[in-house]
């Protein structure tokens, strides 16, 4: 079984978009797993060549990758035990962004989805979930300038993926798979070398492919139909204030990925925060 992995800022529509695909066949997947960032953060530091170097009574860069696979492996046996009919096991965590390029490496016939949506109702989705629950989160992973700054991050981390390993990544907008997920899912789906098997109206509702916990997700949102209500909610449910700031900070990457942006913005951008880019 081949992985396929999912990644992008956190409230893009990263869990909409596991959910829909382990509604396939041949997909097999379940909630975020923790620990493949800081797995595949340990491989990359001793990967690198001075500790090759240090520790090759113990280990060579086989060795290493072929241990590591192994290891990390062991963790989806029940998956896999589960759908033996599948060939992808689907691992979604919105953090697999910033090790995209290790687990390309690391695991040559795996695939990766970025999903990416307009970094101000990201600004917005991630606000709302500290709203509800405050007491269970650090506010200061909730500022304006933290959550403009991560969402910048991951477009950055997307943009310079080596060309050798482009063919292996597809980009899935937010907006095109709640306004036409049957378009999205079909390409997905060839992407992937699958025949059509979603269908984005049908689906359990109980599928655990989420963590209801009533703060970054409730049981309603889990079971909440794709829709496109939330696109371009910032314009009314940011303030004045917060709406200035965040496009300010993000002109030039809303700009890149093909969002409106107003001119004022990308001006300001590119006379005060040139060098921050």
């Amino acid at each position: 079984m081949r992985f396929l992995f999912i990644g992008g800022n956190g409230r893009s529509g990263t869990s909409m978009l596991q959910d829909l695909l382990c509604r396939h066949p041949n997909i097999s997947g379940g909630p975020e797993f923790t620990f493949t960032k800081p797995i595949l953060q340990l491989h990359r530091q001793m990967a690198k060549e001075k500790f090759l170097q240090r520790n090759r009574s113990y280990y060579d860069r086989d060795a290493l990758n072929a241990r590591f696979r192994s290891f990390y492996q062991t963790y989806f046996d029940q998956l896999v035990k589960d759908h033996p009919e599948a060939s992808y096991l689907s691992e979604k965590t919105p953090d697999n962004i910033d090790v995209l390029v290790d687990l390309l490496t690391l695991f040559p016939d795996a695939r990766f989805l970025f999903v990416y949506r307009d970094g101000r109702d990201v600004v917005l989705s991630n606000r709302n979930v500290y709203k509800r629950a405050p007491e269970h989160l650090d506010p200061a992973h909730f500022t304006l300038a933290r959550l403009s700054k991560r969402w910048k991050e991951t477009i950055d981390l997307r943009r310079k993926v080596p060309a050798s390993l482009s063919d292996r990544i597809l980009d899935v907008r937010y907006e095109d798979l709640v306004t036409t997920p049957e378009t999205v899912l079909r390409s997905i789906e060839s992407f992937l070398g699958l025949s059509a098997g979603i269908d984005p109206a049908e689906g359990d509702p109980t599928a655990n492919t989420i963590h209801v916990d009533d703060v970054w997700y409730t049981q309603e949102q889990r079971e909440q139909a794709l829709t496109t209500q939330h696109i371009g909610k910032w314009k009314s449910d940011l303030g004045w204030f917060e709406r200035i700031v965040v496009q300010a900070s993000m002109a030039h990457h809303l700009d890149l990925m093909g969002y409106e942006t107003p001119a004022w913005a990308k001006t300001f951008h590119r006379t005060f925060r040139k060098s921050e880019d």
